[in-house]
């Protein structure tokens, strides 16, 4: 029994890594990224400010990196096992974010010169990065340390604290409702085990079917305007 134990433990880790890794792809891939999501709605900027802001969320969350390394870096943070990273105030990083800031004054002038426009300027200098800068990993410096979930992009504060907020609230519904939901499911599982390809099985089906997708639009509904406002907020 122990060994079998042993074993599901064991299988759970490489589960949920290859889990968030495919979630974290697809929203990573999306075509709609998260810097178009932070940015003012409506056009409220001009172009040559709408690259710069753009610019700077790139480097403000790396989101310039590939896919990977962000997926790298976001598992190291939230692991409690993983490398120390680079902080903003660490002299090696100072150093490095007063060299890239030379190189892209340097590299501005020139474009600039050339006539190039404000959004293709900023397009050029992103390819300039010096590293390292903050949150990037130390791989020579393995710790054991506290996971670190981020900030929300939304309501641009620490996750932690806005999931202590809501979790005694979830655990009283999820406690209420759980039951219920469970009898719910029984009943009406066994009732179309019994009529097996039936009519009583299909609207069985349709209906937890229904349900479900109630209940997602529901959540969506409730996410949207709180989105909305945080966005007019900015």
């Amino acid at each position: 029994m122990l060994s079998y134990l042993v074993r599901r433990v064991l299988l759970f880790i490489p589960t949920l890594i290859g889990a968030t890794l495919v979630i974290f792809m697809l929203m990573a891939l999306s075509p709609i990224s998260i810097v178009d999501v932070l940015l003012p709605p409506g056009g409220n900027l001009q172009p040559g400010q709408r690259a710069a802001r753009e610019t700077y969320l790139q480097e403000r969350y790396g989101l310039g990196d590939p896919a990977a390394v962000q997926y790298l870096r976001w598992l190291n943070n939230i692991s409690p096992v993983g490398f120390r990273t680079w902080k903003s105030d660490d002299p090696e990083v100072a150093e490095s974010s007063k060299r890239q800031r030379e190189l892209r004054a340097e590299k501005e002038r020139q474009l600039a010169a050339d006539g190039l426009s404000s959004n293709s300027v900023q397009q050029e200098l992103r390819k300039i990065v010096v590293r390292p800068r903050p949150g990037d990993m130390r791989l020579n410096r393995p710790a054991v340390k506290a996971p670190d979930l981020g900030n929300s992009f939304v309501q641009s504060r620490p996750v932690w604290p806005i999931i202590a907020e809501a979790l005694p609230t979830t655990l009283l519904l999820e406690a209420t409702s759980l039951p219920f939901a469970i009898a719910i499911a029984i009943v009406s599982g066994i009732w179309a085990a019994q009529h097996r390809g039936k009519a009583q099985d299909v609207v069985t089906r349709l209906g937890a079917a229904t349900g479900l997708a109630a209940l997602l639009d529901c959540h969506a509904q409730h996410a949207r305007p709180v989105h909305r406002e945080d966005q007019a907020q900015r």
